[in-house]
């Protein structure tokens, strides 16, 4: 063109060479060409950068995409006088931004553009959006962020999932505000979502690492509980973790407390207990709680329930009634746990107990394979035992050779 007398160096020619390095995903170049426009006073317009922003959006760099969304938003309105936003028909690339920052997990960003598209530009965004921001609000602490997914999900009309609560419970347990954490159990079924074990189970390695933030938990629950918004699932996961932590005395007195407040508790509340016995050792006491809320008041027995119950057994000396929950769980035509034949068949190997190829050809009759952790167990004790029989015979041996 320059050999015809035609300038190459305009506006135009630039932003058709960037059009053509993004078809081509040569991001970095197209972003070079832009500078050099900088450098030699060419200014790009709108055009120029909407071609560098869809192909950042595209190969995942958030960070880029905004800023030339910025930069060419910016260039707009300084060369449309009276403008005071973008084209309508350009506004909801910043929605894509968005969703390019919330799949990578880039907070700031998310932060930056939720509250443009959403809160500024009331862009209503879509429920997948909704749970990938939740997901950042979570990972990154901010029950700020997360509260407002949750008031754009029911401000659209949208059904509430317990998926959208985990994450805000996520979030809060993040900067130690039990009593607001555990308060959106309550709100949670007030919003007609029931929740459940998994809720909670981004709670529990905090506590198990912190025995402190459970006590400090109990409190925020006691105070809840002033207010009539303590909910089951609250109390199930702090007695779970007093359990975890070795504490019988206050998984016990927790669940005295539950009692005491006429709260409906359910079979993860039997679990909790049986699981607190297990850590103490306490097998009477884990088998008096079975038959008195699990056969006594009609809470249904689970493979779950049944299996911490064949570990308690497997607790003690005597560990015969391991293999009665055993067939109980089988005569309720349920399969029991993998963890259900693992703590048996260790506890029978310890033992050298002779129905231990019996338990392991059951175990993969139900459709269990033996991990390599659990035949590196085996055969540890069957090698120890091949020792003590070979040094009880050694004796022998030599008193038939005097």
């Amino acid at each position: 063109m320059a050999y015809y007398g035609y300038s190459t160096q305009t506006p135009a020619v630039y932003t058709e060479w960037v059009k053509c390095l993004c078809n081509n995903t040569e991001l970095e170049h197209a972003i070079d060409v832009i500078d050099k426009m900088k450098r030699e006073d060419i200014r790009p317009s709108l055009h120029t950068y909407m071609p560098v922003i869809h192909a950042a959006i595209g190969l995942g760099h958030p960070d880029v995409a905004l800023q030339y969304f910025e930069e060419g938003k910016e260039t707009y309105l300084r060369l449309s006088r009276g403008a005071e936003d973008l084209p309508e028909h350009l506004r909801p690339l910043i929605v894509r931004v968005l969703r390019c920052a919330a799949y990578a997990g880039s907070y700031e960003i998310v932060k930056t553009t939720w509250d443009l598209a959403v809160n500024k530009q009331k862009y209503m965004p879509d429920e997948g959006l909704c749970y990938y921001v939740l997901n950042v609000a979570a990972q990154q602490g901010d029950p700020t962020l997360g509260l407002d997914v949750i008031r754009t999900i029911g401000a659209q009309g949208l059904p509430y999932k317990e998926a959208h609560f985990s994450a805000l419970v996520e979030a809060y347990a993040a900067t130690e505000d039990w009593k607001s954490t555990l308060r959106i159990f309550h709100v949670m079924r007030k919003a007609g979502v029931i929740p459940r074990r998994n809720t909670a189970q981004s709670m529990l390695a905090k506590f198990a690492m912190d025995p402190e933030a459970v006590h400090a938990a109990r409190n925020a629950l006691r105070k809840l509980s002033e207010e009539k918004q303590a909910d089951v699932v609250a109390f199930n996961l702090l007695i779970h973790s007093y359990a975890n932590n070795g504490d019988y005395d206050s998984a016990m007195g927790l669940f005295d407390t539950l009692k005491e407040q006429n709260i409906a508790f359910d079979s993860d509340t039997v679990d909790s207990l049986l699981d607190a016995c297990i850590h103490a050792k306490r097998y009477d006491e884990g088998a008096a709680i079975y038959r008195k809320y699990v056969d006594g008041e009609h809470i249904k027995a689970t493979p779950r329930t049944l299996s911490k119950m064949v570990a308690l057994a497997c607790t003690q000396d005597d560990y015969e009634d391991a293999f009665t929950y055993l067939e109980e769980t089988k005569a309720m035509k349920m399969v029991p746990l993998r963890g259900t034949y693992y703590r048996l068949i260790k506890k029978l190997a310890s033992c050298n107990d002779t129905r231990l190829e019996s338990a392991i050809q059951e175990m993969k009759a139900c459709g269990y394979e033996i991990s390599t952790f659990m035949r590196e167990h085996l055969e540890k004790h069957s090698k120890q035992e091949s020792e003590e029989e070979a040094s009880t015979s050694t004796p022998a041996v030599a008193s038939n050779g005097l």
